[in-house]
């Protein structure tokens, strides 16, 4: 591997506008590839964001000995199969949240990664913003009281078509959104949820 990290991207889905660009102007990485569902998709999204090159399939990009890394940026229900796959052709992984849809899900991706020596992430952003760690020190050391409960609160409106609402393929409140609220909860405690609820606004 050089200096720079080769990045390719799996998906062609709005994220890619936020993630891509990050690639993009990492100083020590580069935007090398994209594939999308079909070859047209991938080809749009190369032009869309001027990256180098594109490819027919996922699986040719997977392929691709030039490639280091492999941001996975496509619906819920297809992380761990893509996530395995990037493993197994020896690619270090940023898997887009949700990290998988259950725990035998992310055990496969967590053993495929050690089987292969891969690197694999969650593309949780805000686990490296400095305020986090320093408000988890706090709660720690008792700085700021003694911790009682968490409450999190994160919504957006899905259009009609959004993949959200489909349930097989990963949807819903709880693996897109809610995840943030439930991984902000087990960070600052450093512990794991015993129980939790969630109710609809009104």
């Amino acid at each position: 591997m050089s200096d720079r990290i080769k990045w390719g991207v799996l998906g062609t889905g709005r994220i890619i506008g936020k993630a891509g660009v990050a690639l993009k102007e990492a100083a020590n990485g580069m935007w090398y590839g994209v594939a999308g569902r079909t070859e047209e998709n991938g080809r749009s999204a190369a032009e869309r964001f001027g990256v180098p090159h594109t490819y027919e399939s996922y699986e040719a990009l997977l392929r691709d000995p030039e490639i280091d890394a492999v941001y996975i940026a496509l619906l819920n229900h297809l992380h761990k199969e893509w996530a395995v796959k990037a493993c197994e052709a020896g690619k270090h992984v940023l898997l887009e949240k949700p990290f998988s849809l259950s725990g035998s899900e992310a055990k496969a991706i967590a053993e495929a990664a050690q089987k292969h020596n891969v690197l694999v992430r969650e593309a949780f952003v805000w686990k490296y913003y400095p305020g986090f760690e320093q408000m988890r020190d706090w709660i720690g050391e008792g700085a700021i009281g003694q911790w009682a409960r968490f409450y999190g609160r994160f919504s957006l409106v899905a259009d009609e078509v959004s993949s959200r609402w489909r349930k097989d393929w990963g949807g819903g409140a709880l693996y897109d959104i809610g995840c943030y609220p439930v991984a902000w909860a087990r960070y600052f405690t450093r512990e794991e949820p015993v129980a939790a609820d969630a109710a609809l606004p009104g």
